[in-house]
């Protein structure tokens, strides 16, 4: 559903590209025409292996992403500079994430290498909400998917943040 919605902003994306810098926009012309024809190719080729050893994956790891996503970004104050997203710190979460889990440093920068992130998430720490920076996700979302419900049957605690 995300990639359908996403559309829209994607079309706008590239049409952007197209008039500011062509160069750019035949780059990321050049990511569509790859992905979308390899795909192709290999679902001609042996269309159950690859279902099974692309596809499936490829969508698990999407869902995940997007659920990821949705937890640095629900909760928390979207009109602010520093507090409209949730940072999980976790090294070894940022390792298998590629660092976006410095996600307000990778909205402040997004074009940055995902090396550079911690430097620069390091250097505005100080300026997010400390209940915006998770050390687990696993610790988040059990304190707020079950301790926080029990501890606040009729309702769930105030946002962080907000």
């Amino acid at each position: 559903m995300t990639s359908i919605v996403q559309m829209r902003d994607i079309d706008a994306f590239l049409k952007d590209l197209w008039r500011r810098k062509r160069s750019s926009f035949w780059s990321a012309a050049s990511e569509y025409v790859v992905f979308f024809g390899t795909m192709a190719a290999l679902l001609v080729i042996d269309w159950r292996r690859t279902l099974l050893f692309v596809v499936v994956p490829q969508q698990v790891a999407l869902f995940t992403i997007q659920m990821v996503n949705y937890l640095q970004h629900v909760e928390t104050d979207t009109g602010s500079e520093w507090n409209h997203s949730r940072n999980f710190v976790s090294p070894l979460l940022n390792a298998l994430l590629f660092n976006n889990g410095y996600h307000t440093v990778h909205h402040m920068k997004p074009g940055l290498h995902w090396s550079r992130t911690p430097e620069l998430d390091a250097e505005h720490a100080g300026k997010i909400d400390p209940r915006l920076r998770v050390r687990s996700l696993f610790g988040y979302l059990a304190y707020t998917y079950f301790v926080r419900p029990l501890a606040h049957p009729r309702g769930a605690a105030a946002s962080p943040a907000k």
